[in-house]
């Protein structure tokens, strides 16, 4: 299966997190706009909680798979001023893996 692009993409918080989360079970998602999705087609879309990440490709719990675009530009600007600047080669890290 050909990985589905995603761009304008931000990590946020993953469905079913609530302020009251604990830690240790809170998951990231990806919000960005897919291109040609499958399912969706070309839509802004809220992706299933990340659970493995290999350089810009990432892969969901539903299964799906996406190849990291451009990023949001707001939020690398929001990472960059938590003094946690996007890596281009790896941007996205899933603690544990």
């Amino acid at each position: 299966m050909e990985p589905i692009l995603i761009n304008n993409w931000s990590c946020v918080a993953g469905q079913g997190v609530t302020p009251y989360t604990a830690p240790e079970c809170l998951t990231i998602a990806l919000r960005g706009d897919a291109v040609n999705h499958p399912k969706l087609g070309s839509k802004n879309i809220l992706t299933s909680h990340i659970v493995k990440a290999e350089g810009r490709i990432i892969t969901t719990a539903s299964g799906s798979v996406y190849q990291l675009g451009t990023v949001d530009p707001d939020y690398a600007k929001y990472m960059e001023e938590q003094d946690k600047p996007i890596n281009a080669i790896n941007p996205i890290l899933v603690k544990g893996k």
